[in-house]
């Protein structure tokens, strides 16, 4: 059978769609909990905290298109190139978002992006759709200002932006590498990866022409799981911001004081933390504006291009790909099996025939099996990680034309050599940030 003529990581799909529209339709209901409030009482929490659910939002929004056929926006690179901050640097967009000294405009708020005629001054218009992500766009925004403001040696404007965006994507690939990705990976993926590089799917520092639907409709979906059904900005604990507050505000009017936040409380041990990966769905992503039901869209679109389940795939790995199954250890893995948690019981009751044939569609699968998980921060499992550790490094190598990842070599040892990264460093003798919250406040 023909699969779809679309960008995939593996040449497989279904024969036939591994969830009925009726499942699909109950699932939706049952995953979000619709008309109960079992997912803000009865949901594990994590190890991660909460920053990292919007971290990956803002990675998704870079480098993956908007699956909103309803919805303009811009041409969307398969290059983790903060592309969705900076936009093409064309010179139209260069008059828009900088000023003369080449930083990016600002209305003198730390916690906004500028704003001109109701809408946000910013490339990538999901990151103003919600009020967490837009303050981790001004973020990057607030740090590529202060680079331009070091870059004393440099006098053309536009070569300042060039050059500041040079260093600023090599910053947050190092966070994405270490930070990010350290958490949410398996430890044995992780280590396969990025800490004596080898090459397994992908052809190491071959571009990418579009990222693969595995990860975008799949694996780098665990995300979704995450979500809570509330957060704290600020130490007042009387302020609460609900997912639904959070989605739904007013983005003409742009970010109230209150809703500043203060990074303290996402991105350490001791902040609040995100809710643990499973199929269980916070009620806010039943209905997201201008979206829907999130588990429909991701389901439906599963079957729509006949994404292969999870058992198929990692069948393939192992025929297809045995030294990267030897070196995360994946024919060890225990096959997958039902869950005994009260809340999703009725989900598993609708599955049981997609788990006793192994025709659970990859999203399920990616969220189910990171109850298996041996990385110490409860994230993903191996197949998840192994989709998501492939595409992310490809995404990130597709940066650096000009140089080459070898085998055997640490992600990150390439990362910190970066040149216009090592001369910056000599020329003010900083330490480079290896957290997002040490690259909030890098230069500051």
């Amino acid at each position: 059978m023909e699969c779809i003529n679309i960008n995939r990581l593996f040449p497989l799909c279904s024969e036939e769609p591994l969830l009925s529209n009726a499942q699909i339709a109950t699932l939706s209901r049952l995953l979000t909990h619709q008309g109960t409030r079992l997912r803000g009482m009865a949901s594990a929490t994590s190890s991660i905290p909460a920053g990292y659910t919007y971290l990956g939002q803002f990675i998704s929004h870079d480098i993956v298109p908007k699956t909103n056929p309803r919805a303009r926006g811009r041409t969307v690179s398969p290059a983790l190139n903060l592309d969705s901050v900076y936009g093409n640097l064309s010179s139209d967009e260069l008059a828009r978002y900088f000023d003369d000294e080449g930083c990016f405009k600002h209305n003198g708020q730390p916690f906004d992006v500028i704003r001109t005629h109701k809408k946000a001054l910013i490339p990538e218009a999901r990151n103003d759709e919600n009020s967490i992500i837009v303050q981790l766009h001004r973020q990057l925004q607030l740090l590529h200002n202060r680079i331009v403001k070091r870059l004393t040696n440099v006098t053309d404007s536009v070569a300042k932006i060039v050059l500041a965006k040079d260093i600023v994507t090599t910053l947050f690939h190092i966070v994405v590498v270490n930070d990010f990705l350290r958490r949410l990976l398996d430890e044995r993926v992780h280590n396969a990866y990025f800490k004596k590089t080898r090459q397994y799917i992908l052809a190491l520092n071959a571009p990418l022409s579009s990222v693969p639907i595995e990860f975008s409709l799949a694996a780098f979906r665990f995300g979704h799981s995450l979500v809570r059904n509330n957060y704290t900005f600020s130490k007042d604990p009387t302020v609460n911001f609900t997912m639904d507050r959070i989605l739904r505000r007013s983005t003409s009017a742009g970010l109230q004081e209150n809703e500043q936040i203060d990074w303290s409380l996402f991105f350490i041990e001791t902040s609040q933390k995100a809710n643990s990966i499973d199929m269980s769905i916070d009620v806010g992503l039943g209905d997201i504006p201008d979206e829907g039901n999130i588990v429909l869209i991701n389901l439906n679109a599963a079957n729509t291009l006949k994404l292969a389940s999870g058992d198929a795939t990692l069948s393939y790995i192992k025929q297809h790909f045995p030294q990267l199954a030897l070196d995360v250890d994946l024919f060890r893995q225990a096959p997958l099996e039902i869950g005994e948690e009260a809340e999703l019981y009725r989900a598993y009751q609708v599955l049981l025939a997609n788990f006793s044939q192994k025709r659970l569609p990859l999203w399920l699968h990616v969220l189910h099996e990171s109850r298996h998980s041996s990385n110490p921060f409860n994230a993903l499992g191996k197949l998840g990680s192994i989709i998501n550790a492939e595409v992310v490094r490809s995404s990130i190598l597709h940066c650096y034309a000009n140089r080459s990842l070898k085998e055997n070599q640490s992600m990150m040892a390439f990362l910190q050599d970066a040149p216009p990264l090592q001369r910056f460093l000599e020329q003010t003798r900083e330490s480079i940030p290896h957290t997002m919250l040490e690259l909030i406040h890098f230069l500051k």
